[in-house]
Order: C-alpha cells, then structure tokens, then sequence
C-alpha cells in the first residue's frame, strides 16, 4: 500500500509539473525579454511590454496538447471523460453555480477588505484584465478552467480515488493542491473553497464536463466585468451586501438541487 501511494505521488507531482512547467518556461521568456531590453542600447524594459495573457495562454496550449498525448486513450473509453448528453440541468445548474459563486466570492473579498491585507491579488487582478480582452477571454475564460479540470479533478481526484482514500478526504485534498498552486494567499482561499465546489459537483455528476463548465462560467466575469460597477469604488454596500447574500443563498439551493436530481454515487 506504501508503494502505491509513493506512485499515485509521484505521478500527482508529474501532471501538477505538466500544468506549472509550460507557464514557468512563459515566465522564463518574459525576464529574458526584459534582461535583453536592458543590455541593448538605446532600449529599456518599459519599452518592451509582452502580453502576459499570450504567453499563459500558449503555455496552457502546451499543457492541453501534452494532456491529450497521454490521456487520449483514458478519454475515448471511461465514463467520466465523456461529455453528458442527458444531464443537461446538471450543466444548466453547474453554469449558473459558477456565476453565483463569482458573485458570492467578489462581494466577500469586497465587504471584507481582504485586498487591503493581501494587494497582490489587486495586482494580478488589474495585470490579468488589462490586456487584449480577447486572449484574455481564450487564454483565462477557455484554456485555464479545461487544463486545470482536466488536472485537479479529472486526474488528481482520480489518483486518490484509485488508493482508497475517503470521499471526504479527496475532496478537501484536491481542492488544498487547487488553492496553493494559484501562488497567493487570497487566490488560494477563494481557489481552495472554489475546488470543494468544482470537486463535490465532479463526482456527483460523473463527468469531467461539469467542473469545466462551471469552472468557465466562474472565470467568465473577469472578461465580461458584468459586476465591475456594482463591486467597484463607490459601490453601494446596501446592495452589495444582498447580492452577496442572495447569490450564497441561490448557490445553496442550486447544489440542494444538483444533488437531488443526480443519480450518481460518490
């Protein structure tokens, strides 16, 4: 059993390596770009600005096309690769969960003043959302949520399922590896309970199609900055406040009922 555990490791590490490796070579381009800028004459690093968004995106090109060399043959043959054709609701519930999530999630941070404490997150926030809109769309909203479903759910989960380890503990394991992996303390919280969500819903439904879904709709406010006003300066705190509220309040029963119309079993 120790050994298996040694391997289910070891290969949890490789696929984590296989998501962080292609957006650490990015990174890697991006400082020899600005190294280069500073070493040439008449140049300097504010003259050179990459699109950051470009480069994650291709680096979660990369990671796609490795993940689909090495688990084509997974996807044609089990049962929670395949996409749902009669679970519709379930990914109508899943879409909506994610959006309510957002909002649930944005209106916390903004009540609470978390981006006080930790201005990382604003920075991120503001470098993500301030390039083409268009990559950022493909790049955040597309590329990000299949490559990290497809890892933290689709393969992770799996792994600790196939060592015997509790329902309960998987969950809360994979969506730990789903927080830290984001690199900053308030990301990661958010990440963290995101995962428990993405998790649970993964295997009640059965299909790796739900969490993506979800993930996507999750992801999608940053392009369409829908409720960039409500939750902006001057934001009204009366309001924020029951939209908060409401969308934890919908969130709950969207799950409740997530939960009573799947037939799977965990």
């Amino acid at each position: 059993m120790t050994i298996k555990i040694v391997k289910m490791i070891l290969k949890m590490l490789g696929f984590i390596l296989l998501h962080l490796g292609p957006q650490l070579l990015m990174a890697t381009v991006v400082i020899i770009i600005y190294v280069g800028a500073t070493v040439m004459p008449e140049t300097s690093p504010e003259d050179v600005q990459p699109d950051l968004m470009l480069l994650a995106g291709i680096g979660f090109l990369i990671t796609l096309i490795l993940l689909w060399l090495i688990l084509r043959k997974k996807w044609r043959q089990e049962r929670y690769w395949q996409f749902p054709k009669d679970k519709g609701y379930a990914l109508l519930i899943g879409a909506l969960l994610g959006i309510f999530l957002n909002v649930a999630f944005v209106g916390i941070i903004y009540l609470s003043r978390l981006e006080e404490l930790f201005p990382l997150h604003a920075e991120l926030m503001e470098l993500i959302t301030g390039g083409n809109p268009w990559i950022m769309f493909v790049s955040v909203v597309i590329l990000a949520p299949v490559v990290e479903e497809i890892i933290y759910r689709g393969v992770i989960m799996e792994l600790f399922r196939s060592v015997g380890f509790r329902v309960s503990v998987i969950v809360v394991l994979q969506a730990l590896i789903f927080g830290v992996i984001h690199g900053n303390w308030l990301q990661g919280m958010y990440a963290f309970v995101l995962g428990i969500f993405l998790g649970l819903v993964y295997l009640k439904v059965g299909s790796i199609w739900m969490p993506i879904l979800m993930h996507v709709t999750f992801n999608l406010n940053l392009f369409t900055r829908v409720f960039g006003s409500l939750f902006g300066e001057g934001g009204n705190r009366s309001i924020i406040i029951i939209a908060t509220s409401s969308s934890f309040i919908i969130g709950g029963m969207l799950m409740i009922l997530l939960w009573e119309k799947s037939k799977e079993e965990f």
